[in-house]
């Protein structure tokens, strides 16, 4: 399950285009560095992007839904948004696929909220290198399964998703319960662009900058993005996605979730890789968010 890469090559747009090289490095030139400072108790606050235009330039629009198109019968789907945002572009039809691992960040957010001694690096492990073990650490120290479910909804309410309800109980043998929720990718974005402005937010984002060899796929392609992915079977096909933010050319940062339900493991990562290189060149013409 986990893939080679080819060497990093940064601020070439030229080399997003080329094939047989499966990973490469994009710097976005403008941008700043740096967590997002927030007042606990603040709410997200509005993007710097009008939400009344489209979040993306047409290029990237149209590059993006060249991919969706070329991969007809996979449920390829991505949602961005500003950070700050909450009104996510869509481009593929939202299916409604399983979270499997990307559930881990709300999830990892809910312990650290409800200060769950826990052993030390749990949440890092959680995240960086999603550890399945260290996420039922998690998801035991918020109590009762049912509990746990709704403190990983009041994250997720928090951050922006009106609607994802958590899978507490156990539906499938071997698989974590909170892994089967089914997580809308357009719902997806709404959470990660509200996810930097939460308070205590940046003990579940920095591992999300740290993100172990082997799973630095799709927005791992992006210099300074944070992200984590997930991945698993299910009755249908084998479902890849992934959750992140990205800098944008003014400083900002754009929230972006994606998905593809497809014959296995590697080819889901490989559009993963595609959805990014068609998206990466435009992040200097993007308006991203910030939380204030």
């Amino acid at each position: 399950m986990r893939r080679g890469g080819c060497p990093l090559v940064a601020l070439l747009a030229i080399a997003l285009l080329a094939t047989g090289c499966g990973h490469v490095s994009v710097s976005v030139g403008s941008r700043e560095g740096g967590e997002p400072t927030t007042t606990p108790g603040t709410p997200p606050s509005p993007a710097s992007a009008s939400q009344t235009e489209a979040v993306i330039p047409g290029a990237a629009r149209r590059d993006l839904a060249a991919v969706v198109d070329r991969h007809r019968g996979e449920d390829v789907v991505i949602a961005l948004v500003p950070v700050g945002g909450n009104e996510p572009e869509l481009i593929g039809d939202d299916a409604g696929l399983v979270a499997w691992s990307t559930i881990k960040v709300p999830l990892a957010l809910a312990a650290v909220r409800a200060e769950a001694v826990l052993p030390a690096n749990t949440v890092n492990q959680a995240i960086s290198a999603s550890d399945n073990d260290a996420a039922m650490r998690l998801w035991r120290s918020l109590g009762e399964p049912a509990q746990a479910g709704r403190a990983v909804e009041e994250v997720l309410r928090d951050a922006g998703d009106e609607r994802t309800q958590v899978q507490a109980e156990q539906t499938r043998a071997g698989y974590s319960p909170f892994g089967q929720t089914v997580w809308r990718v357009g719902d997806q974005a709404r959470f990660v662009a509200g996810l930097p402005c939460l308070p205590a937010a940046t003990k579940v984002t920095r591992p999300m900058g740290e993100v172990v060899d082997g799973q630095r796929w799709g927005l791992g392609l992006v210099d300074g993005s944070r992200y984590k992915g997930g991945w698993g079977p299910t009755a249908k096909g084998y479902v890849v996605r992934q959750l992140g933010l990205v800098p944008t050319g003014d400083g900002g940062r754009l929230a972006v979730a994606m998905a593809a339900r497809t014959a296995g493991h590697p080819e889901g990562t490989a559009i993963m890789d595609e959805l990014t290189r068609a998206l990466a060149p435009h992040l200097d013409e993007t308006a991203g968010g910030s939380c204030g």
